[in-house]
């Protein structure tokens, strides 16, 4: 029991958060935080609409010093940090924004907690295993904050998973706009997968997980699903079938347009091997080792100072610096 603070709370995962947390905690006051002011009046009026009232929003950057003095107030006891840039093509325009602040928003709000002693639980994803865009990188450079310090006895966890069905930027909502544009559906490799589940499902875990002892924990999405038939699922839904030269209504077609730079064929979920948790949805990554005292210093430096980050001599894994 306990007042919690929701980053990002404006975002697809974020919002799932408020509405589980506050539900299922309706004697604490829960922070719900957000840059979006949109988004924030869009969970807002989504709280009052069900009639919660324990809840109080709080708008601009986590990382903000002023903002966080706001927060400080509550006594804060759980920090669910899903605040972040997360367009996997859009970081590519611009990938030093993206290791800017999605790492330097975590890693004040890391400090925060710390001054506080206050448990913090970093919502991660699939792309910062073997990182190959800016997005997955910062998510990557996160993860290896929170492991150093999770291994310097702060109560930090992390919890990582894949692509949650209809989430704001995701296949499903493009796939259904295409249709409704009338086609064609655009794919990028008929052999593309990714991983899936239900936003509701996610979170459910997360809270499970943010209960456990700090570590890096993966939820499992099953087995990873092709695309391709994410495509035909949706087109069915619709009335539609998909052939190769529509001739009516009831027929589209998919254009393969290929992996885009930054984008996988397939997604990983870990480094090295997982055991099981006490919760069979949820497993433990063997991946909270010791990491070079030396990088993450340098890391911390670079992001205080603003200072240009190299990214391809990095050891993901280790988190070090390559040779």
């Amino acid at each position: 029991m306990g007042n919690k603070l929701i980053t990002g709370a404006g975002g697809s995962i974020g919002q799932e958060l408020a509405l589980q947390i506050i539900e299922n905690n309706p004697n604490d006051l829960i922070i719900l935080n957000d840059i979006s002011e949109y988004s924030l009046f869009h969970i807002q009026n989504i709280l009052m609409e069900k009639g919660y009232d324990n809840f109080e929003l709080v708008l601009g950057d986590c990382g903000d010093i002023f903002i966080q003095n706001i927060i400080s107030k509550n006594n804060i006891d759980q920090i669910y940090h899903s605040a972040a840039y997360k367009h996997v093509n859009l970081s590519k325009s611009m990938p030093q924004i993206y290791y800017r602040y999605n790492v330097k928003c975590f890693l004040n709000i890391l400090r925060f907690s710390k001054e506080h002693n206050t448990k913090l639980t970093l919502i991660s994803t699939d792309k910062a295993v073997e990182p190959i865009n800016p997005m997955g990188i910062s998510k990557r450079f996160c993860e290896l904050l929170a492991i150093n310090s999770s291994n310097n006895g702060h109560p930090v966890s992390i919890v990582r998973f894949g692509n949650v069905i209809n989430s704001s930027g995701s296949v499903i909502p493009l796939f259904k706009k295409q249709i409704e544009n009338g086609g064609p559906i655009l794919l990028t490799d008929i052999n593309a997968t990714r991983y899936f589940m239900s936003i509701s499902q996610a979170v459910r875990l997360v809270l499970v997980a943010s209960q456990l002892e700090p570590n890096t924990y993966i939820l499992d999405m099953g087995m990873p699903v092709k695309i391709l038939d994410v495509a035909f699922n949706v087109a069915s839904e619709y009335g539609k079938r998909i052939v190769e030269n529509p001739t009516s209504s009831n027929e589209i077609s998919i254009k393969i347009i290929g992996l885009r730079e930054g984008e996988k064929l397939e997604e990983k979920l870990t480094y090295n091997k997982i055991t099981n948790s006490d919760n069979n949805a949820i497993c433990i990554a063997d991946e909270n080792k010791k990491i070079n005292k030396e990088f993450i210093n340098d890391l911390i430096l670079k992001i205080d100072n603003s200072d240009f980050i190299e990214v391809n001599n990095i050891d993901w894994e280790k988190g070090d610096w390559k040779n």
